[in-house]
């Protein structure tokens, strides 16, 4: 008697900038191990963004979550298998999970961030409503969850500079709004 096959999301630690590249080579691994019926979708959460580069607006694909690659697994005996392939795949750093195995990501958590990546389609800057004295969090790049308050604007280039404290001391750092969040 065969056990039902149950499917979960996962989320996969991967090499940064190495997203793409690496979920089309799980996606060539499983194929070429004869596993590929067991991978139901494989996503890297990304947004669409507007923004101006030398005066010309351009749409770019922005990851939301970069280093983290999703996988929607089918799940039976065979699961180590099929996990190992995805392990021993080059730029794949780990399972997201406590100790070697793998933690699903709950069905609530799962609608919670396809809602937020189909909700957050296209920032324009006209949408970007930050004023000089917000306090802001820096949620993305080398100073991700510091507090600081916003002392100039350019909407023109999307950019905000945040005095943030570090070591003590106020520091004004320039961040791309899309770097930033009202707290």
């Amino acid at each position: 008697m065969s056990k039902t096959r149950q499917s979960n999301w996962y989320v996969l630690y991967v090499k940064s900038n190495c997203e793409n590249k690496t979920s089309s080579a799980i996606r060539y691994n499983l194929e070429k191990n004869n596993q590929l019926s067991y991978l139901q979708d494989i996503k890297v959460p990304s947004q669409k963004l507007m923004v101006t580069r030398r005066g010309k607006k351009t749409e770019v694909e922005k990851k939301i979550f970069p280093g983290y690659v999703l996988v929607h697994l089918l799940e039976d005996e065979n699961f180590g298998t099929i996990k190992n392939i995805i392990l021993n795949t080059e730029n794949v750093k780990k399972f997201l999970g406590a100790g070697n195995i793998p933690t699903p990501i709950s069905r609530q958590e799962t609608q919670e961030l396809f809602h937020q990546i189909k909700e957050g389609k296209t920032i324009h800057s006209d949408n970007i409503t930050f004023n000089i004295g917000d306090h802001v969090e820096i949620i993305e790049g080398g100073f991700l969850g510091l507090h600081g308050e916003i002392e100039s604007i350019d909407t023109k280039n999307m950019v905000a500079v945040v005095s943030v404290t570090i070591f003590g001391r106020s520091t004004s750092i320039e961040l791309p709004f899309s770097h930033i969040s009202l707290i």
